[in-house]
């Protein structure tokens, strides 16, 4: 269509957001495998278009894991309208935060448990934000035991989109980022 109007192409950007968790509906692999065949296709080498993508989020997603505390907790009950569940736990980031990727494309990872406390009762939970800001909603039916104020949930994928974007409007303060890398990696 450009071509028909007179425009000369010589950049494609394909963009990014390209997944970087195993769990992803669409493996990295899969999408590359589908572009590259695309390319192929309609730009072939030596076409003169300058092929460009930005797959920062498929780098740097496993690069950071969060650690929150749970700051309040509320029992809600389930004939309430509006309930989630019997447990609401408040963390110490929400969406205003670490969690501002649950605003634009992300589902919430999910949580693991600092410390292992027997599953064998698991509850639906939702996860918030600090209290006070009723939009502040990370995530809903998550199956977790009870737990108390002080305990620590861990969220592994956190690296794209997390603290690169905190906000003060949430009242989330910047994380305080520890760097660790393994033995084996290093």
């Amino acid at each position: 269509m450009g071509a028909e109007l007179g425009y000369r192409m010589h950049l494609l950007d394909i963009g990014g957001g390209f997944p970087g968790t195993e769990d992803a509906r669409a493996q990295f692999e899969e999408i590359a495998a589908v572009i590259n065949s695309a390319l192929d296709t309609y730009f072939p080498e030596g076409c003169g278009v300058e092929i460009i993508a930005r797959p920062g989020r498929y780098y740097v997603t496993s690069a950071f894991t969060l650690a929150a505390s749970i700051t309040a907790k509320e029992e809600i009950p389930m004939e309430q309208p509006g309930s989630d569940g019997p447990l609401v736990y408040h963390l110490s980031d929400g969406i205003y935060g670490a969690f501002s990727c649950v605003l634009f494309d992300s589902p919430c990872p999910k949580p693991l448990l600092h410390k292992k406390p027997c599953p064998d009762h698991l509850l639906c939970s939702s996860l918030r934000g600090p209290p006070g800001l009723p939009e502040d909603r990370i995530a809903d039916g998550v199956e977790l035991p009870e737990l108390q104020d002080g305990d620590w949930l861990i969220f592994q994928d956190m690296g794209a989109y997390s603290i690169a974007v905190p906000s003060l409007l949430g009242g989330c303060p910047q994380p305080q980022v520890t760097y660790a890398m393994s033995r084996l990696a290093w």
